[in-house]
């Protein structure tokens, strides 16, 4: 199969729906720049050396003894150092990555496979760019994704970077085929009763429910761990550098100015730490009472408002792999605007123990007739 290593034929051939044609295929080769690590790397490189410097200067490039308030200052430079490693370390797991990353074209969409799979249809590319040298080696962009950058929401291409026969995948990418719409609907929805006739109720007349389950909340807030062990380590830091400083003013109160630093320092960073180990609770409250659905006319978000997308809202699919089988499908892009600046957000369904199949339903959604 196109010269590929055994690994990245099964890759290709499990993201294959029934009656779907593998046109073309080649292995991604990343570059620095079309990957935009150059600004994390510099941030990270930033607070590791910052890092650093706070606490040589802390410790005066001696061991700290932890017996006066001014030598816990060391232990808030920890968390930077920590964040800025890993970073670093992330960086390179997404280099690891790249390298694995494989460009496939259908007879129904272009894939981007990955550690996410990117699936865009024939309904979702835009106007398609070549920019290729003369030995036919280039990149072809054909579809578009906002992001906020440093000046607001900013357009990022995307498409096949580095490819050898760029002019061959621009063919093949006009002639894809429209996906036929309808289809059966995948298991009966395990809900409770009060939870289906909430479905239910949602439906509109003529549509039929092909599929719905509850949000996992679990999954959900799995992809906040990051962010809970930062928490976790700037909390324990902040608590313990709290303790010590205030420890010794009890024991022999003193007001002296730098004491009075030292402690309101201390308790801003708690409260700092704080936030930031509440927000995987926050999420998890957020979303266990969320319900996820599809008809045939729409894919439908239900809360304490229900959120329809159908056909023509659907951006290009994202499905991103997590453990056991389970994924999240990202589906559409919803944009709102903050201080006057646009701000989108991606929408879908997140914990969802059968991706795969929930986005072949999603691309056959059929069109109202009016």
């Amino acid at each position: 199969m196109f010269d590929l290593p055994e690994e990245a034929q099964a890759r290709v051939r499990h993201e294959l729906f029934a009656g779907e044609t593998l046109r073309w295929v080649e292995k991604a080769e990343p570059q620095l720049k079309e990957m935009q690590m150059r600004s994390m790397c510099v941030v990270a490189v930033f607070l590791v050396v910052f890092s650093i410097i706070w606490i040589a200067g802390a410790t005066r490039l001696k061991l700290p003894r932890f017996t006066t308030p001014e030598d816990f200052f060391v232990l808030f430079g920890l968390p930077f150092l920590l964040l800025g490693v890993g970073i670093l370390i992330s960086l390179g797991l997404k280099c690891c990555w790249m390298k694995k990353t494989l460009y496939v074209i259908t007879n129904y969409r272009a894939l981007i496979i990955g550690r996410d799979v990117r699936s865009f249809y024939r309904n979702n590319l835009k106007k398609i760019t070549r920019c290729g040298n003369r030995d036919g080696r280039g990149n072809v962009y054909f579809s578009t994704e906002r992001y906020k950058g440093k000046h607001g929401s900013q357009l990022r291409r995307i498409g096949f970077m580095n490819i050898a026969n760029s002019r061959d995948v621009e063919l093949l990418l006009n002639r894809l085929e429209d996906m036929n719409c309808g289809t059966n609907p995948l298991s009966t929805p395990r809900l409770s009763p009060k939870k289906l006739t909430r479905v239910q109720q949602a439906l509109q007349s003529g549509e039929t429910l092909l599929w719905a389950a509850m949000a996992a909340p679990f999954t959900g807030i799995l992809s906040l761990w990051p962010i809970s062990a930062f928490g976790t380590v700037f909390l324990s830091c902040s608590l313990l550098g709290l303790y010590q400083t205030l420890h010794p003013i009890c024991k022999a109160p003193t007001h002296s100015h730098i004491s009075i630093v030292v402690v309101v320092w201390s308790s801003f960073f708690v409260l700092l730490g704080i936030g930031i180990f509440c927000l995987p609770v926050l999420q998890y409250f957020f979303l266990r009472k969320r319900i996820y659905a599809i008809t045939n006319f729409r894919a439908l978000v239900i809360d304490r408002t229900v959120d329809s997308y159908y056909r023509d809202d659907l951006a290009p699919i994202t499905r991103k792999c997590r453990f056991r089988g389970r994924g999240d499908v990202i589906f559409a892009v919803d944009t709102e605007t903050e201080e006057g600046v646009k701000v989108t957000f991606p929408v879908g369904f997140i914990g969802i123990s059968n991706p795969r199949e929930v986005e072949s339903l999603l691309v056959r959604l059929e069109t109202i007739q009016h």
